[in-house]
């Protein structure tokens, strides 16, 4: 799937795409990836590296010859892709996750090889969590049969309704399916008007899909990536006329500095898609049903924990800084402060502030 979206963006086919991503300004980068951005030659072999890893990793692991070296070339070819994005780029938990996912792949004689010297040391922890597990499971079974649910304590000692299981098990994949496909529908934005437009999706069930997070699509790389450094700064007016950062006081979700837009934590929350997405539909001229939301939330937070004779935030800004990303050898461009939304935290007089 993002190999198909990249193959939608011209920086992907002329093999410049990585210098862009890696000139995402401080907010995304970390101190290497502006340095690397100056090599041509890294930032074309990233650029076709990553198009080939994508299109061709799941062939290698699960092809029916060549194994297992195919399959441990695509693992190592991952590994050190997801290895770079960590140095590079400011992702969260997203490459550690990546690379934890790759022992699913491992064959059964690397695993051997590799906890075979730890067995003696396993063997007693592993019995204590069985015995533990067995236990639970064991009072779980009690509980059922006290509560004379017989037809769930039957399913769990093995003995079930044949027309029950059948109906479990329908009822479980309709559920997966239901929410792989909101998922998919979700992933295929850059590249799917058409599906869009001949499948709508109602507005709740997008809302649910965000809420629930299954809407995945960052759509900071692909089809194009982002050709600018950018980030958000979220501020208010109070009452008393004073200027205040709501993510340096820790209202916004955000943490702001100078020098370092967010605080640490954020990349690993789920406020880096939110902000992300504010960024994204900005600049793609969408309109963007959280925005006002989230300042309303901001607001209630702020104002909820300030006592009545303190100023409270009566206006909230959402601004997005950004700077043009210009080629090797050309003058950078200042940055510039877009406004994406202001709203006013209260209504009327007479019902106070949000």
């Amino acid at each position: 799937m993002s190999a198909w979206a990249k193959l939608h963006g011209l920086a992907w086919l002329n093999g410049g795409a990585l210098y862009y991503a890696l000139n995402m300004g401080p907010a995304w980068n970390r101190f290497l990836a502006p340095t690397l951005s100056h090599a041509p030659l890294f930032v074309l072999a990233g650029t076709v590296g990553t198009l080939l890893l994508e299109i061709l990793f799941l062939p290698l692991v699960f092809s029916p010859w060549g194994q297992p070296w195919l399959k441990l070339l695509a693992l190592i070819w991952g590994a050190s892709f997801h290895l770079l994005i960590a140095l590079t780029l400011k992702l969260g938990w997203f490459s550690y996750v990546m690379i934890s996912t790759y022992v699913l792949f491992f064959e059964p004689t690397w695993i051997e090889r590799l906890l075979g010297p730890m067995k003696p040391l396993l063997v007693k922890p592993m019995s204590v969590l069985e015995s533990w597990l067995s236990g639970i499971d064991d009072r779980v079974d009690t509980l059922l049969s006290t509560l004379h649910w017989p037809l769930m304590a039957g399913w769990r000692t093995g003995n079930p309704s044949a027309h029950v299981t059948t109906a479990i098990r329908y009822a479980h994949n309709a559920v997966l399916i239901t929410l792989f496909s909101g998922a998919l529908w979700c992933a295929l934005d850059p590249t799917s008007k058409a599906i869009h437009g001949a499948i709508p999706v109602p507005v709740r069930l997008l809302h649910f899909i965000q809420g629930v997070g299954l809407k995945q699509s960052w759509q900071m790389f692909s089809p194009h990536p982002y050709d600018f450094a950018g980030y958000v700064v979220v501020e208010g007016d109070l009452t008393d006329g004073t200027l205040i950062n709501l993510q340096e006081a820790g209202y916004a979700h955000g943490g702001w500095n100078s020098t370092r837009p967010y605080y640490a934590g954020w990349y690993y929350s789920r406020w880096t898609q939110t902000f992300n997405t504010m960024i994204h539909d900005h600049t793609y001229d969408r309109p963007n049903a959280y925005l006002l939301p989230y300042s309303e939330t901001v607001c209630r937070a702020y104002n909820s924990h300030h006592a009545p004779g303190e100023p409270h935030l009566q206006l909230i800004r959402i601004i997005m800084v950004r700077r043009d990303t210009v080629l090797a050898g050309i003058p950078e461009r200042g940055w510039t402060h877009e406004e994406l939304l202001t709203h006013f935290c209260f209504l009327t007089s007479l019902t106070g502030p949000l």
